[in-house]
């Protein structure tokens, strides 16, 4: 800033992944003027910046040791549900987020992780959490892991797998969880990210093996509500399917693209009723409500025949009628309902051959 007294700041630090670096500008301790304060919320070098004694440091360079870096904990990482302090809690208040996975938390809190996960997503009912087990696991072992969080909104990933460092190319083990969820961001909801198009096998093309080829297994897992990353014979890597954890309790619920076109449409439909709200309630608000559910559900159906591959869309609709949702209680206490029944459409999980010769 041109002024003596003050400095600059730069604080950096080098680990396996690179160099991380941070600088605060014009710092002023000097003793002449009001002295800097900081805000470091966001900050992943800086914790606190105290002056010992007034004055300028000399210009120059140096390393910093010692010090102490505290354990990371289960509640780093899922917060306190309801209070927005850190972690997966943080996202509470983001009404757009659609899809929360988290990096290997280590086997130590593994499980306590994932069940803040679990708790995060039934709590805010508008998004998907993507998880898996430990590395070394048995198909068997991944089963019986699933089976302990089973969730219409919880997809849980298997077997762990293998990609080239960045920085060395050495061959790095990571987890699938972030996978599935990196998959599943990019399709529209109604499109299984289990689709083994090249589309879609070019999304894990940063895997280069597997941890364990699951084999027959694999549709064992799928019935016990795991998804299989499997290596397919014409190259490349894809799921072996798109079920959520809740699939060996209710099949018909099973289905992750079921969760996120639910998610989908109900989102939509309540932001764009929301001016609706506190209008009298009477024929004359309410019938209009009705016709844009009926339009926005028709147009999710139409959808279904032109490129339904990256399009939202259902396979078919019915909106009840005013009268059979709604009791003349039910009005003058200030309520009113629009039901629906919607089918999603299904992946082609299975495509036989019939060929007589």
């Amino acid at each position: 800033g041109g002024d003596a007294n003050h400095f600059k700041l730069t604080l950096s630090i080098t680990g396996a992944s690179g160099t991380t670096t941070e600088v605060v500008d014009n710092i002023n301790f000097s003793g002449t003027g009001a002295d800097s304060t900081f805000d470091f919320t966001n900050s992943v070098l800086f914790g606190t910046l105290t002056k010992a004694i007034s004055g300028r440091p000399v210009n120059g360079a140096g390393s910093l040791a010692g010090g102490t870096s505290s354990a990371i904990v289960a509640a780093d990482y899922v917060g306190t549900q309801g209070t927005a302090d850190k972690g997966m809690a943080l996202l509470e208040g983001w009404p757009d987020v659609r899809h929360v996975v988290t990096d290997d938390p280590g086997n130590t809190i593994r499980a306590a992780v994932n069940a803040g996960l679990l708790a995060h997503v039934e709590f805010c009912g508008d998004r998907i959490g993507y998880t898996n087990g430990p590395s070394a696991q048995t198909a068997a072992d991944a089963r019986t892991n699933a089976a302990t969080m089973q969730s219409k909104q919880l997809v849980y990933a298997d077997p762990w797998v293998y990609v080239r460092d960045s920085v060395d190319g050495t061959k790095r083990l990571v987890p699938p969880g972030p996978f599935a969820a990196s998959v599943a961001s990019q399709l529209s909801p109604s499109t299984s990210m289990a689709w083994k198009d090249s589309e879609v096998r070019s999304m894990l093309k940063g895997i280069v093996d597997l941890e364990a080829f699951r084999g027959d297994s694999a549709g064992g897992n799928t019935t016990a509500g795991v998804c299989t990353l499997v290596k397919m014979t014409s190259g490349g890597f894809a799921f072996e399917s798109a079920v959520v954890t809740n699939y060996p309790v209710d099949a018909t619920t099973g289905n992750l693209t079921r969760t996120r076109m639910a998610i989908y449409i109900v989102k939509a439909m309540v932001n764009s009723l929301g001016t609706f709200v506190d209008a009298p309630n009477v024929l004359a608000n309410q019938e209009p409500i009705k016709m844009a559910v009926e339009d926005f559900l028709g147009g999710l159906k139409a959808a279904a025949n032109s490129d339904p591959n990256h399009t939202p869309h259902i396979k078919d609709y019915a909106v009840a009628p005013i009268s059979a949702s709604n009791t003349d209680a039910d009005v003058q206490a200030g309520n009113f309902t629009v039901a629906a029944d919607v089918q999603a459409s299904a992946a082609m999980s299975r495509i036989g051959l019939s060929v007589s010769i």
